[in-house]
């Protein structure tokens, strides 16, 4: 299967792009390419290994035609794409955006011992990507470095390992670095690391850093080097192994916070209370902080941008949130992606109750929310139902208690819907005949009782059915006849 990675801030890199193609990828060049340059590509096609022929175009005399290749008006080549991906991004559930890669299929890659020198020759490159490929656990070459007119370097997902080099900081014309990893490269090739960001500082025109998964423990002054970058709107730092540490007190200007747009934490080793310097991000559009262990509460400080549209906190032992969900609801109206799975929130004060007091975007914006596997109780709340824009909601594996309540019926756009594991009881409303939308619906592991209602069958769009190990008798209605699209059923465990 192909692997999906990870390309969160899209609009970000669209941009970024944009930018590039305005500068050198409209020219077409009437000149046909360089010599010297057709060169120097047969000599870089002869250092890989081509499995799939993906090179087979880089025959003839006008290397400016070869696939990957586009040159500028003087004929000299500006762009080198060899990325294994089509460029395609798709969006998931929670509406993040992703590459898609294919690992294990080798046939769609190029792979080389190391990157070979005569990449120097193209001293008008603008764009280089070399992502999805294997170069088999060597490093990053510090020549890379003297290609001074770089603006888009893209070495991700391509099997390099070892220590960053320092000479990429040499590159003052980058704007889109990405060197992340995704864990099936990581795992064969070691992996990359640094000891110091200060290389880093020098790129002034940086707007978009993903270097997920490169191991950054011992370096302590990434997020004071970041804070120096003025053009820098993109930080996705996964997996790096960033520890409280790494942000000192008072080191964080308020143009840098009010700057980023996006930013991502996950999967690190931060503990304790969110850093303060998170809290004042008034431009964020996107932020992940999940699978860390912070064991502390959710302050509102967090949302302080009225453009958030993602929060991830998923797997991040919270227990608490400052005002309850309803606060967060309420201070961001763009928001449409809230994750809180996974933590120790408990009760029913975590969600919040003084619905009076809710804006009116409340009801429309949020289209994902997930709150499974925590240790939420009382009574599902009323006004769940007066978020009408929802289409996922996950409230699986807590402790919910009292009937479903009707106001249920009011998501009419609901394609997704996990109440499983809780303590419900009462009957299966019919109410929920009228969530047309749904598709997966997923109400075992309660303690409903009463007969299946005939209006499930109304919902002709589901494929998935699953009301097993509840407290259920009669018959099955005929009416689940009628689900055409039904794939999956599920009604053991009942009475």
């Amino acid at each position: 299967m192909g692997k999906l990675l990870r390309t969160d801030g899209l609009f970000l890199v669209f941009l970024t792009f944009l930018e590039i193609v305005q500068l050198c990828f409209c020219m077409n060049s009437t000149l046909g390419c360089i010599e010297g340059e057709r060169q120097s590509l047969l000599k870089l096609k002869q250092s890989f290994q081509d499995n799939s022929s993906r090179l087979s175009s880089w025959t003839g005399k006008d290397c400016c035609k070869w696939e990957g290749v586009s040159c500028g008006e003087t004929g000299h080549v500006v762009k080198l794409d060899l990325s294994t991906s089509n460029g395609s991004l798709i969006t998931d559930k929670s509406g993040y955006s992703y590459k898609s890669y294919d690992f294990y299929n080798s046939s769609k890659q190029v792979s080389a011992p190391e990157v070979d020198p005569c990449l120097l020759e193209f001293k008008h490159l603008v764009y280089l990507d070399l992502s999805g490929n294997d170069f088999q656990g060597s490093r990053i070459p510090k020549f890379l470095g003297s290609l001074k007119h770089l603006r888009y370097l893209d070495l991700s997902n391509a099997g390099f390992s070892g220590m960053i080099p320092h000479q990429l900081g040499n590159l003052t014309s980058l704007r889109y670095l990405d060197l992340s990893f995704q864990g099936q490269v990581l795992s064969s090739s070691g992996g990359l690391y640094a000891d110091n960001f200060q290389w880093v500082s020098r790129l002034s025109s940086l707007q978009h850093l993903d270097i997920s998964y490169a191991n950054l423990e011992e370096a302590l002054d990434v997020m004071q080097v970041l804070n120096t970058l003025p053009s820098l709107l993109h930080i996705n730092l996964n997996s790096c192994g960033i520890r409280h540490r790494h942000f000192p007190r008072g080191s964080f200007n308020t143009t840098f916070l009010a700057r980023i747009n996006f930013l991502s934490l996950a999967d690190n080793m931060l503990s304790g209370p969110i850093p303060s310097a998170l809290q004042n991000m008034t431009a964020l559009r996107e932020l992940d902080l999940s699978a860390n262990s912070f064991n502390s509460t959710v302050p509102l400080g967090l949302v302080n941008s009225k453009n958030l549209v993602r929060l991830s906190l998923s797997g991040s032992s919270f227990n608490y949130i400052e005002g309850g969900l309803l606060s967060i609801l309420n201070k961001v109206c763009s928001l449409k992606s809230l994750d809180l799975s996974f933590n120790y929130f408990q009760g029913d004060g975590v969600l919040g109750s003084n619905y009076r007091n809710s804006s009116r975007c409340l009801a429309y914006d949020l289209a994902f929310l997930d709150l499974r596997d925590n240790e939420i109780g009382g009574r599902i709340p009323y006004w769940f139902g007066q978020l009408k824009g929802l289409k996922y909601l996950y409230i699986d594996s807590n402790s919910f208690s009292g009937p479903i309540p009707s106001s249920l019926k009011l998501l009419l756009m609901l394609r997704e819907f996990d109440l499983s594991n809780n303590q419900l009881n009462g009957t299966i409303p019919q109410s929920l005949g009228k969530l047309t939308s749904l598709e997966e619906l997923n109400l075992s592991g309660n303690q409903l009782n009463g007969i299946i209602p005939q209006s499930l069958g109304r919902v002709s769009t589901l494929k998935e059915l699953d009301i097993s190990n509840n407290q259920l008798g009669g018959f099955i209605p005929e009416s689940l006849g009628q689900l055409v699209n039904l794939e999956w059923l599920y009604i053991s465990n009942n009475l």
